[in-house]
Parts: C-alpha cells; sequence; structure tokens
C-alpha cells in the first residue's frame, strides 16, 4: 500500500534512480534543443521534480501537437484544469505569456523509461513538430519578419459545437499588427472546411479583422468560432 511506496521512494533517493531519470530528462531536452528552434522551456531547470519537463513549442498548438504526438503518454496542461479553455495559470503566473503557454506540452518520465525510448521519442517529436510548423502560417510571417497579431477562439467556447460533442480544437485569425488586415487562418476542429471559405473570402477583398467581428453569424452555428477568433485579434472574443 502507501507505506511501500513511501519505502520504493525513500529507496530511489539513494540507489541512483533519481538521477539516472535526471539524465533521461535532460537527454530529452537536449535532443529536443538540438533538433527544433523556438523552444522555451517551463520553470525553473534547477528547481523542478528530476523527472519533468516542461516544453514550449512557439508557433506550434498544443492541442495540435498532442494529435499529431499520439504516440506519446504526455500532456498539454494538468488534470485539474482540463476541462477549462484557459492556457495554464500555473504557467500564466510564472510570466509565460498566453500564446506560449497554448503551445506548452508535459513530458514526464519514469523508472520504466530507457534512454532508446528517449531518442525515438525525440526524433519522433521533432518530425512531428517540424510537420506542423511547415504548415503554419504564423511560423512563415515571422521567419519573413512580418509584425502579428493573433486572434485564437476554441471550439469548446462554440455551442453548436458542444451541443455536437465537437468541442476539441480551435479556430485562429492572424493579422498585420499595425493595418489589422487579416493574413491567414488556422483550423483544427469540427466544419474546418466549411468555415475557412468565410476567411479565405475576407482575405481577397482586403478585409480586417474587425471586419469579421462586426459581421453578423447565426446562432447557433460553427461559424460563430470565426467572429469570436476575429473578435480576439482586438479586444477580445465573448465566450472564451
Amino acid at each position: 500500500g502507501l507505506g511501500k511506496a513511501a519505502e520504493l521512494a525513500k529507496d530511489d533517493l539513494t540507489n541512483g534512480e533519481v538521477e539516472r531519470v535526471r539524465a533521461l530528462r535532460d537527454r530529452l531536452w537536449n535532443g529536443l534543443q538540438a533538433g527544433l528552434d523556438e523552444l522555451y522551456l517551463n520553470g525553473s531547470w534547477e528547481h523542478r521534480l528530476p523527472n519533468n519537463l516542461n516544453v514550449s513549442f512557439a508557433y506550434v498548438e498544443g492541442e495540435a501537437m498532442m494529435m499529431g504526438i499520439k504516440q506519446i503518454a504526455c500532456s498539454s496542461g494538468s488534470a485539474c484544469t482540463s476541462a477549462s479553455l484557459e492556457p495554464s495559470y500555473v504557467l500564466r503566473a510564472l510570466g509565460v505569456d498566453v500564446e506560449l503557454a497554448h503551445t506548452s506540452i508535459r513530458f514526464g518520465l519514469g523508472r520504466f523509461n530507457t534512454e532508446a525510448e528517449v531518442d525515438w521519442a525525440v526524433q519522433y517529436i521533432v518530425e512531428k513538430a517540424s510537420f506542423l510548423r511547415e504548415m503554419s502560417p504564423l511560423y512563415e510571417m515571422v521567419k519573413e519578419g512580418i509584425d502579428i497579431k493573433v486572434g485564437k477562439f476554441p471550439f469548446m467556447g462554440n455551442a453548436r459545437a458542444k451541443a455536437n460533442f465537437q468541442g476539441d480544437g480551435f479556430l485562429k485569425i492572424l493579422a498585420d499588427k499595425e493595418t489589422d488586415r487579416i493574413l491567414g487562418c488556422h483550423i483544427i476542429g469540427p466544419a474546418a472546411g466549411d468555415l475557412i471559405h468565410e476567411v479565405c473570402v475576407a482575405m481577397e477583398f482586403g478585409a480586417a479583422a474587425e471586419d469579421l467581428a462586426r459581421t453578423c453569424h447565426a446562432h447557433p452555428t460553427f461559424s460563430e468560432a470565426v467572429k469570436e477568433a476575429a473578435m480576439a485579434c482586438g479586444d477580445g472574443a465573448i465566450h472564451a
């Protein structure tokens, strides 16, 4: 029971297991750093559990990353905030900005993990993250030096999506920070093929995010997520 678990935990402090797991954690972090840019460690490197690694993959949404690396058991947040639309309040308290907090993934290592598994995980994660960034207009524009702002709305905040049990995913609108002109859209979730056309038409006519935000959308429909994301580019979405 609990007493035996405490005994094993005490033994791990002296038998070298803690150092072994810490070395695996360090190996994972070093491997990810070698394969990816725009990678950020969340929390103190010195003052953290030896098996814990919380990383923000800039310009890769945490939800998309989770879908991409399904063969690895990891998390984009804590169990106690799994129903929340907001990024981790712990990361926010640590000073991590909202965008980076939304891209965070938490990895945990244990006594049964090996170096070979860590090396495989590094290669797998780097491959998936690189693929997602190649599809991200945000990453491309940042690399080109374009100053942008982002409006993001999770489908969990959309009434139709919740009623249909399709709350996974999000809709993100990218706009020029100075002119507000819409530059792109990123959708992961239900009805993406139906929703993208509205943003494409707006881009064709040089519309601003405010134009979409001021457009009436039927309720309750998936299309309201477009309006909410556009509003998030400005003063903020209503239901997020």
